[in-house]
């Protein structure tokens, strides 16, 4: 599988600044489900489904 389709669909990013992108996303998503994972059922708000259908 080849990243030709990512450099003609974003032709104006390089494949550095793309692999950071998609690192710092990777990053993000890691520590917000690591953040849910470590609070306890307890603390979850009722609302938490919500949440997160608004978050993504």
């Amino acid at each position: 599988m080849s990243t030709h389709q990512w450099t003609i669909s974003r032709p104006n990013m390089s494949q550095s600044e793309l692999h950071m992108g998609l690192y710092y996303v990777g990053c993000r998503i890691m520590s917000a489900v690591s953040h849910l994972v470590c609070q306890p059922n307890e603390h979850w708000p009722d609302n938490w489904q919500p949440l997160l259908d608004r978050e993504f």
